[in-house]
């Protein structure tokens, strides 16, 4: 019980089920040989931008949202502002930097 007299709940405990592992979302599914290839090139300018601008590097771009751009390969403004992660003024700061990543394959 705690201070007030009521008892708390206990969340339920994850079975960790075949079928819970299936459904892990996009974002942590492991990368194919060309996604993993494009998101090295994305951290590598990530750093020189980081550096650059004297930030640090997921200030620019967080993990989550390099993977999500080397899965997505977006082609346009347009596009790289739907990837999670990345707003107007991101595709304004970077956005041509990283098409030209994306362009290279």
């Amino acid at each position: 019980p705690t201070a007030t007299g009521r008892t708390r709940k206990k969340a339920p405990a994850a079975t960790g089920s075949p079928r819970e592992k299936a459904e892990a979302p996009a974002d942590e599914l492991p990368l194919t040989e060309d996604q993993e290839a494009r998101y090295e090139r994305l951290r590598q300018v990530r750093a020189e931008l980081a550096r650059d601008g004297g930030v640090a590097p997921f200030i620019i771009f967080h993990d989550r949202t390099l993977r999500a751009l080397a899965r997505a390969c977006p082609k346009d403004a347009t596009a790289l502002q739907r990837v999670p992660g990345i707003g107007e003024a991101k595709v304004q700061r970077y956005g041509e930097r990283v098409l030209a990543v994306l362009k290279e394959g």
